[in-house]
């Protein structure tokens, strides 16, 4: 497994994190399963994503794009953090701070 955590929005830094572990990232049609990407893991890998996602840095939604086509593909797991359960809550019409 390969567990990676706090993202917060950093879109390249994630690619270029998920590149040296040897996945192989291509930008495709998006569609509602692959959401503009396909990634291809190395030979029995699997990625965790442990929570924060989005917030601070400047591409919160690709971050989000990119790992939720790695769970659609079932070659990866994300639990969500502080900083996307906030986004879940503000999505859902509740203040947040």
């Amino acid at each position: 497994f390969d567990i990676i955590g706090d993202i917060h929005g950093c879109f390249i830094e994630l690619t270029e994190l998920l590149t040296k572990l040897d996945y192989k990232i291509e930008t495709v049609e998006p569609n509602l399963v692959n959401f503009g990407f396909k990634v291809i893991p190395p030979i029995n890998r699997k990625a965790i994503f442990v929570g924060d996602l989005v917030d601070r840095g400047p591409d919160s939604p690709n971050v989000l794009r990119l790992v939720m086509s790695m769970v659609n593909s079932k070659i990866a797991f994300c639990v969500p953090g502080n900083h996307d359960l906030k986004l879940q809550k503000y999505l859902n019409g509740k203040q947040v701070h």
